[in-house]
């Protein structure tokens, strides 16, 4: 939904960063020249993609240091500045919020000490009442109260060595 927000934003203001761009910058970074390699006439304004967002990330930063456009060429009303400037930081922080929300968070999954001891139990059919390889392990520390949830089951290198001494 978030994402879906951002692409009707960027959407509705094509009057604002399209015509900007045309105006001050494709003359140096359109389909004649690309000073710098950069290409700013095919931008779309789909701040959810990664190199749009970088690049009108890196326009950003040009404008906020007054760096662009140079000297000698057609500048900018400050006014007009501040509402491109506006509109591309409040895009492009949109854009990283919905993207740390919708990014997958894959989490090592590991065995707690109890299901390590009777994971090898039931493999190996072992009674376990002399024997418990998990005595060396370090604790598992709970997250909100369970032992078992993934994000907080650390497998450090010290548990990878007991796992194959054991």
């Amino acid at each position: 939904m978030c994402l879906l927000a951002i692409c009707v934003q960027a959407a509705d203001q094509p009057d604002l960063l399209r015509p900007f761009l045309k105006t001050y910058c494709t003359q140096c970074h359109g389909p004649e020249k690309q000073k710098g390699d950069r290409r700013f006439d095919k931008l779309t304004g789909d701040f959810t993609q990664l190199k749009e967002a970088e690049t009108f990330q890196e326009i950003l930063d040009q404008l906020n240091l007054a760096e662009m456009p140079p000297e000698g060429k057609k500048q900018p009303a400050p006014a007009e500045v501040r509402r491109v400037v506006e509109h591309l930081t409040k895009s492009l922080s949109q854009a990283r919020v919905a993207a740390r929300q919708n990014t997958g968070k894959v989490v090592l999954r590991r065995l707690n000490r109890v299901e390590y001891l009777n994971t090898v139990r039931d493999l190996f059919m072992l009674k376990m009442v002399d024997f418990d390889p998990t005595t060396t392990f370090p604790p598992d520390d709970p997250l909100d109260g369970f032992d078992n949830v993934g994000e907080g089951l650390v497998a450090s290198d010290h548990l990878l060595q007991n796992y194959l001494e054991a």
